[in-house]
């Protein structure tokens, strides 16, 4: 036995996801995430493989009802080599699990 718990990656943390925008820059691991729709219309969300912009390779494209939450568990991560940008058609907030940075 090596000391871990089966299921956990060490290292894995949230970081907030408000509005478009950059999550984090560089080469990191996407694990999952946690997000909400807070606006009173339904909203789409997308993250990108991309640093700078809504462009590249896109990683998730989700649509949320108004008032609707989803948390995703990605199990051995998703790799972003360029870094991770949050595009939103709406007042979705939460948070993207990581790890690399």
């Amino acid at each position: 036995m090596n000391g871990r718990i089966p299921g956990l990656t060490p290292g894995v943390r949230p970081l907030p996801v408000v509005g478009t925008g950059l999550i984090v820059g560089g080469p990191v691991t996407l694990y999952g995430y946690s997000l909400k729709n807070v606006g009173g219309a339904a909203a789409t969300f997308r993250i990108w493989d991309n640093e700078t912009s809504p462009a590249g390779t896109i990683i998730v494209t989700l649509g949320l009802d108004a008032g609707e939450a989803v948390a995703l568990a990605a199990g051995v991560g998703i790799l972003a080599a360029n870094g991770l940008y949050f595009e939103s058609g709406g007042a979705i907030e939460g948070s993207a699990w990581v790890s690399g940075v």
